[in-house]
């Protein structure tokens, strides 16, 4: 929303946002060697999985930054503002990637894996969702845009976009994993 309407103050906020959740993540990451020195013996597979679920949050947060930085500097830097139809797809494509951070949370607060499957999907469809859209945007280019900066901000955050969702999925897939072993091994 910031992006669409230039808020470059929205955009600072959003740089702030995106910087404390860095900070926690490197917390987390920080404390890899006393969860993994701490836990019991038999839990090797637990420790792996923290290790690889930090680093997907980490990765995750990574493309937050980069899509958040991108818009904030395309927008201080005083160039184009986006075309009605990018800005639509854009609010789209975030509406959908709230919806899935929403339905996530819920999962994991509710402890209903068995979800995931279903959660992947969504995932999956709006990875297709940013595809169509950068398709869009290749035929704007070879018939009526004009901005290069535009167009190049633009691709940046759907193809970043595309980045995040492919690490939300190895998350729930390695979530997914960890479940069924856990209950193999009851």
């Amino acid at each position: 929303e910031n992006l669409s309407t230039q808020n470059l103050a929205g955009l600072k906020m959003n740089k702030r946002s995106y910087k404390t959740l860095d900070k926690e993540i490197d917390s987390l990451k920080s404390n890899i060697f006393n969860f993994v020195k701490n836990i019991d013996d038999t839990s090797v597979e637990a420790s792996t999985f923290y290790v690889h679920t930090i680093n997907y949050l980490d990765m995750m947060v990574n493309s937050v930054g980069y899509i958040v930085n991108n818009g904030f500097n395309h927008i201080d830097n005083n160039h184009k503002k986006l075309k009605f139809n990018q800005i639509k797809e854009l609010m789209i494509i975030s509406k959908e990637v709230s919806d899935l951070f929403d339905k996530m949370n819920k999962v994991f607060e509710t402890k209903k894996y068995s979800s995931i499957n279903s959660l992947m999907h969504d995932v999956r469809e709006t990875t297709a969702r940013v595809d169509e859209a950068i398709q869009k945007q290749i035929k704007r280019i070879r018939t009526s845009e004009t901005s290069p900066k535009n167009s190049k901000m633009y691709f940046s955050i759907l193809l970043e976009s595309n980045v995040l969702l492919h690490f939300v999925i190895d998350l729930l897939e390695k979530f997914e994993q960890f479940e069924t072993y856990t209950k193999n091994k009851k």
